[in-house]
């Protein structure tokens, strides 16, 4: 009697067991299949920092996204590669860090840190950067004005580098470096 009881409580666990597993296998298809036809239908843009010194805007942002991968609102969420849309985002002059995401309703998610200036240079050749508070050197934007102290006069270096790390590198005796250190106090 007992022997045919275990016989019984098998059987209903395995058959609770493959309906279980029948079920997580259709669900997985229906899911697979649902979000393959998920179109991109709105683009939300998120900034980190306050609007002071705000070089950048969402159509900029989205000006950007454009242009590197065409206009996504209207394309098949799937078919979306975030990777390359943050690391375009991430190479902007402006944008210390950004992050881009795809969420479930079919929108496009993008936050963005943006540079934050503490110094603004002009050179002696007229060229004008702002430096932030990393020491990456920034161009100066029509947008915005960021106010900092400026600092010009006999500055003979130009602003080809990517970071005043590299130009303390490659030049020995760096004025953007020793205005940068005085700029950051």
């Amino acid at each position: 009697m007992a022997n045919i009881l275990k016989h019984k409580n098998l059987k209903k666990i395995i058959i609770w067991s493959l309906t279980g597993l029948v079920g997580i296998i259709l669900l997985s298809i229906f899911v697979t299949y649902s979000s393959s036809s998920i179109v991109c239908n709105k683009i939300t843009i998120e900034f980190l920092d306050d609007e002071k010194n705000r070089f950048l805007d969402e159509q900029d942002v989205k000006n950007l996204l454009i242009s590197k991968e065409g206009n996504p609102i209207g394309k098949v969420a799937s078919k979306i590669n975030i990777d390359n849309l943050e690391n375009a985002i991430n190479k902007h002059p402006m944008v210390e860090n950004a992050e881009v995401s795809k969420n479930i309703d079919g929108s496009l998610h993008v936050k963005i840190k943006l540079r934050i200036p503490v110094v603004r240079i002009i050179n002696s050749f007229e060229e004008s950067c702002y430096i932030d508070n990393q020491g990456f050197i920034m161009p100066v934007s029509k947008k915005s004005i960021a106010r900092v102290v400026v600092a010009n006069g006999q500055i003979t270096e130009r602003f080809y580098l990517n970071s005043v790390q590299e130009m303390q590198d490659s030049i020995p005796d760096c004025q953007t470096a020793k205005i940068f250190a005085l700029a950051k106090k």
